[in-house]
């Protein structure tokens, strides 16, 4: 599943330069196409072992990410790509890697455990946790 579109990369970029990026003689929708999916998967890579992939929702900062990835793969080759791309190239693996580590969330768009674990006197708790205890010996009446 991709999460970007080439509308999204055009938005930020331009059609123009991300045109002028695609080597002479390839197909440009074949170009970005590829590079988009590349682009998606490689972020599965990195957040998968946080969350469930793939996302149903997915944050502006990953997509801006995601936009990022997809550019320089566009641009990999010597003659168009630049040192700019390169380093937000690098931010975007980098912003990937603190997201499947744990160090940052997705935010909003980060999965509940819709499973509630159930103790034996019927207290639930969303993450599976809860705490039991023998009945009371003493109270207040006694």
């Amino acid at each position: 599943m991709t999460y970007i579109a080439r509308a999204d990369i055009e938005a930020i970029y331009g059609t123009d330069n991300l045109l002028m990026l695609v080597p002479d003689g390839m197909n440009a929708d074949t170009v970005i196409n590829r590079a988009i999916a590349h682009a998606c998967g490689e972020a599965d890579l990195y957040i998968g072992k946080q969350v469930s992939v793939p996302l149903t929702i997915v944050p502006d900062g990953l997509k801006a990410a995601l936009i990022d990835l997809a550019f320089y793969r566009i641009a990999i080759t010597h003659d168009r790509l630049t040192e700019e791309i390169s380093e937000r190239a690098k931010a975007a693996r980098r912003i990937l890697e603190n997201i499947g580590s744990g160090k940052i969330s997705l935010g909003a768009a980060e999965p509940v455990s819709s499973q509630e674990q159930t103790g034996p006197n019927g207290a639930s708790s969303p993450d599976g946790a809860y705490f039991g205890a023998r009945p009371r010996l003493f109270g207040r009446d006694a």
